[in-house]
């Protein structure tokens, strides 16, 4: 096998693997509106977090992007982002 040919084969599993790493947007859930910009966890799964956003730039009509933690990963307040499990504050 040359190496074209390797590389063409190694892609779209190299590609499943990338979607894996990256938060994986979900279906919107409207629980929690959006009162501020910024990221949140998901009281229910800490495995999910969603995001509030503005999308003119004046602070009104808020956007909720809800999202999946990679897996074996969970969501860290304090970090604000997904973190593996040995990486979250002990407590």
């Amino acid at each position: 096998m040359n190496r074209t040919t390797l590389a063409a084969t190694a892609l779209p599993f190299a590609l499943i693997g990338l979607a894996y790493v990256l938060p994986q947007p979900t279906a919107t859930d409207h629980t929690a509106a959006c009162t501020r910009e910024g990221r949140f966890g998901n009281p229910d799964d800490r495995s999910m977090f969603y995001t509030c956003e503005a999308h003119r730039g004046d602070g009104g009509d808020l956007t909720r992007s809800d999202f999946q933690c990679p897996p074996a990963e969970l969501w860290s307040s304090e970090a604000k982002t997904c973190l593996q499990l040995w990486q979250l504050p002990q407590g």
